[in-house]
């Protein structure tokens, strides 16, 4: 059987002077940690939909002059869309 590989990194002692430590435990890995790959996308869930909603709420109140009335609906519709993402993260993890 294969002895796992130890970690290697230096530390200080008392007297001031570098040395080299190793630890019997090897480091963890990211398959040791038990976080689904989705959730490294958090920032994609919940910053794209508002970004985009808002971002047409504005160019549709640019573009028919009124004053903010799609904005605000660009803002719902974008809240809404973060939470049903969030509720598939969580059904799906």
């Amino acid at each position: 059987m294969a002895q796992p590989k130890c970690h290697v990194y230096s530390k200080m002692n008392e007297d001031g002077d570098i040395e080299k430590a190793i630890t019997k435990q090897p480091r963890k890995s990211k398959q040791d940690l038990n976080i689904p790959p989705e959730y490294f996308n958090l920032g994609m869930y919940l910053i794209v939909p508002i970004i985009i909603a808002v971002a047409v709420g504005i160019y549709l109140d640019n573009t028919f002059g009124t004053n903010g009335t799609f904005t605000l609906i660009g803002i719902v519709f974008g809240t809404i869309s973060i939470f049903y993402n969030l509720y598939k993260l969580y059904k799906k993890g």
